[in-house]
């Protein structure tokens, strides 16, 4: 077969080889495509370029299964969308929205110590005793029965000021044979107490009681501040779990296409060795070369189920839910925004928003009511006491003069002379602590505590610049990267495509050309991950401002 000379042409690599021309069209990835055999015009007068063999690029077997991942059940999933699944689903936010609804719980039950106590009793008494005393019973017997019966009901409550309050209402109704019941069986004889304290120094407004309710309210602002807390970080690990999955798909992608790229490769040797133009070691070098990348092409199965998982984690709260078995297909496309960030403005927000500056505020105003609560202790207990007292009498007679009117009859009399018999009381109770040791340690305690707030929030604070500005960094430094990666991947097309046209012309090898697909492949995958990189940058820059929440 005689030789004629080598033509190249942009887009399409020509080989003229005896009669015929062998064509490599250029497909969508640059170096695939399909090879044609087509009669040289010169040695034929018919069917000018007519084609007579068509070689379809070699299609390469691999596996796309996945394990746990049914392929006919697909899920395709917005950025959005994972984020909205993962606030309604995830585990570790259910968990947040009990701890709030505790705090809620805590402070009802702190309430609890105000409501009012309201009790009662009633007892049965009846004894007989002998009496040496003839004039301790009746009608000479020597021996004195007595039989009783009482009734009691009491409330009681506590007030926030510190003062407390209680009253008591009585019946006793006796029988007895006695003479020292003044003749009177059965008596009745109901009774009316009212008692109450009011601290005027220690324990005044500021109390045991006062103190755990203001210090539980606060924690109630805690615990709804560490929700939000969780929802920011889940957010923020949703979106990079997001973008990993819809890195590790892409970049299947591309290891598919540098198979598909080496697998031409390997034809086009195959066909030159054909044709005694090369050499057959150059088909055993595409060989390897084709396994090589089938192996990485196999490899980068791994990734994406790894970051699929780590998705699912996030989104479900059934370990044996049927969407463990469904593939997650991101439909957001990892691309590059060029808005801008400045830095004051970033830390302004973080200043403005972050959880964290307002949970040691909260934990500062928690110490101030502690403060507020051991100065009050230093103070003398200074209670005044007030009392109000009714008692009432009637009863039977059993013998002698007849009773006054007032004191004949039964409970309802009894009752009727309640108001009739009156005693007040009043005072004032003073107790001086000597030393107060433990007051004097807890308020010292709480000004350490003090300190150790203002060091806290200060060393939060610089925590927060830092953060802000090395996301800021990160998301600039990123952006970069995908400038440099795009201008890579430019590159090694031209470097690919000049080294096709130069193996075509005999003036490079097939080692060449491998290597130029390889630096292509790896100058795509570069792309994309800064690309990913840089989405991911940007996702944790508004989480350190906490600003991806409403």
């Amino acid at each position: 077969m005689s030789w004629h000379k080598q033509i190249v042409s942009f887009g399409m690599l020509t080989l003229m080889l005896g009669n015929f021309t062998i064509t490599k069209a250029q497909g969508p990835v640059e170096g695939t495509g399909i090879v044609t055999l087509t009669q040289d015009s010169n040695q034929t007068s018919q069917n000018t370029n007519q084609p007579i063999k068509q070689l379809p690029a070699p299609k390469v077997d691999l596996p796309t299964l996945r394990t746990g991942v049914d392929p006919s059940k697909v899920m395709r999933l917005s950025l959005q969308d994972a984020v909205t699944m993962a606030l309604e689903r995830n585990l570790g936010i259910k968990n947040e929205q009990d701890n709030i609804k505790l705090a809620q719980f805590d402070l009802e039950g702190a309430y609890g110590v105000y409501d009012p106590i309201i009790g009662g009793s009633m007892a049965f008494f009846r004894s007989t005793q002998l009496s040496a005393n003839p004039f301790n019973s009746s009608r000479g017997s020597n021996t004195v029965n007595n039989q009783n019966f009482s009734f009691e009901a009491n409330a009681s409550r506590m007030f926030s000021n510190g003062a407390s309050g209680e009253a008591t209402l009585g019946l006793r109704r006796s029988i007895t044979n006695s003479n020292s019941s003044g003749g009177l069986s059965p008596v009745f004889q109901p009774n009316l107490q009212l008692n109450f304290r009011q601290p005027l120094m220690k324990n005044f407004r500021i109390n045991q009681n006062t103190r755990n309710i203001q210090a539980l309210k606060k924690r109630l602002d805690l615990a709804d501040l560490a929700f939000r807390q969780k929802l920011i970080d889940l957010i923020a690990r949703v979106q990079s779990s997001y973008y990993d999955l819809g890195f590790s798909i892409k970049n299947v992608d591309i290891q598919r296409e540098s198979v598909e790229l080496a697998a031409v490769q390997l034809r086009n040797n195959e066909i030159q060795v054909k044709a005694g133009t090369a050499a057959p070691i150059d088909i055993v070098s595409a060989q390897a070369e084709l396994e090589r990348r089938k192996d990485a092409a196999i490899s980068s199965l791994v990734p994406v189920t790894q970051a699929e998982n780590a998705l699912k984690l996030l989104l479900l709260d059934d370990p044996i839910s049927d969407l463990m078995n469904y593939q997650i297909v991101p439909t957001d496309v990892i691309d590059v925004t060029t808005d801008k960030t400045d830095l004051n403005s970033a830390i302004s927000i973080a200043m403005d928003r972050r959880p964290e500056i307002k949970q040691l505020e909260l934990q500062g105003e928690i110490n101030k009511v502690d403060i507020e609560f051991f100065k009050n202790q230093l103070k003398p207990q200074v209670d005044v006491t007030a009392g109000f007292g009714l008692q009432g009498l009637a009863g039977d007679a059993k013998s002698g003069p007849l009773l006054p009117t007032e004191l004949a009859g039964g409970i309802g009399q009894s009752l009727i002379n309640l108001f009739k018999s009156r005693t007040y009381q009043g005072g004032i109770s003073i107790t001086l602590p000597y030393g107060n040791t433990a007051a004097k340690a807890n308020l010292a305690r709480t000004e350490v505590v003090t300190r150790q707030l203002d060091n806290q929030k200060r060393q939060m604070v610089l925590s927060i610049v830092t953060d802000v500005r090395n996301a800021l960094q990160f998301v600039e430094s990123s952006l970069q990267r995908v400038e440099a990666a795009r201008a890579s991947v430019k590159a090694a097309e031209e470097q690919l495509r000049g080294e096709e046209q130069k193996f075509a012309a005999g003036l490079s090898t097939t080692f060449f050309v491998l290597q130029r697909q390889n630096e292509l492949s790896n100058a795509r995958g570069s792309e994309l991950k800064a690309k990913t990189d840089y989405n991911k940058a940007r996702a944790d820059l508004q989480r350190v401002m906490a600003n991806n929440l409403p």
